[in-house]
């Protein structure tokens, strides 16, 4: 099945509907653009049910999928593998994620694994085995791979997601809920334009808008320039401000 680059949205509340966990309609991260230039993600519901207006994280990364020791791979290889850590790997985990290799030989390259709903990406993997995932058509290892090699495995960030933590983040800033989706349901989260959103603290219009640590799935006036801007404040509230979000593009 081939999927749109983009979807571009007539109806106005398309970005509101969702659709049971059996019903993925869209590869995760499809991007659809309204008449009026918001943007919005498809993707899947993590843990917990999500509150229209929050902000919204992507999964975390398993720990024991890190710098995985790779099984050797030839350039030009449309396969890559690796020996997990000892956390097991469901089937198709990683579908449409990523690949990163973090240790020469190969060092730097980041490879897509493949997104296809009609094509399997890896197996199940037990703990401590051996996960060989398909690549994106077109992608092919272009630096030979040896067990001297290691691949950090990293999941779809628009599946499996989460209201933003507070005090610890987890993953990286990915959206603004626009449904209250329940666990596993597939949806669209906001990621341009005009969004109305939780805030903490007193933002000033025209000036930054971030994501906190101090106030879960909240945004706010940015302290300092480590901050993940969201944004830019258009208008104010008590609970919610009126922002220009911009987190993708």
């Amino acid at each position: 099945m081939a999927f749109p680059v983009i979807i571009h949205s007539q109806a106005d509340a398309a970005h509101r509907e969702d659709y049971a966990a059996t019903d993925q309609r869209w590869q995760l991260g499809q991007k659809m653009i309204t008449a009026d230039g918001r943007a919005y993600r498809f993707h899947k519901v993590g843990a917990s049910t999500l509150v229209v207006g929050d902000l919204v994280d992507g999964p975390a990364n398993i720990t024991n999928h890190r710098a995985t020791a790779a099984v050797a791979r030839a350039a030009g290889a449309a396969t890559i593998a690796a020996t997990l850590g000892a956390t097991l790997s469901a089937v198709n985990q990683y579908r449409g994620g990523y690949a990163s290799v973090v240790l020469d030989p190969g060092g730097g390259e980041t490879y897509i694994l493949n997104a296809s709903l009609n094509v399997e990406t890896h197996a199940a993997v037990a703990s401590g085995g051996v996960i060989t995932a398909t690549l994106a058509t077109g992608e092919t290892i272009v630096v030979a791979l040896s067990t001297t090699s290691d691949i950090t495995w990293v999941l779809n960030p628009y599946s499996g997601t989460i209201q933003s933590p507070i005090t610890t983040l987890t993953s990286s800033l990915i959206g603004v809920a626009v449904k209250a989706s329940t666990t596993g349901r597939f949806g669209w989260i906001q990621t341009r334009g005009i969004a109305t959103i939780l805030v903490s603290g007193t933002p000033v219009v025209g000036n930054n808008f971030v994501r906190l640590v101090a106030a879960a799935a909240a945004g706010g006036p940015g302290a300092n320039d480590t901050a993940v801007i969201a944004g830019y404040v258009n208008d104010v509230g008590s609970t919610w401000a009126v922002v220009d979000l911009m987190i993708d593009g």
